[in-house]
């Protein structure tokens, strides 16, 4: 688990934004994205 920690601890915002701008060009270029942060918000909307 410390390992996971250690990798997790390194994610930065600027990170994130790098993948958005990638998986928004992929998807311009026809390729399917799924987006999981937009899954999981609609999850957590319909409840247990």
């Amino acid at each position: 688990m410390k390992d996971f920690a250690a990798r997790v601890g390194g994610l930065d915002v600027e990170g994130a934004f790098e993948v958005l701008v990638r998986a928004s060009a992929l998807e311009r270029a026809g390729r399917t994205i799924i987006h999981l942060a937009r899954i999981a918000t609609s999850l957590a909307r319909l409840g247990p």
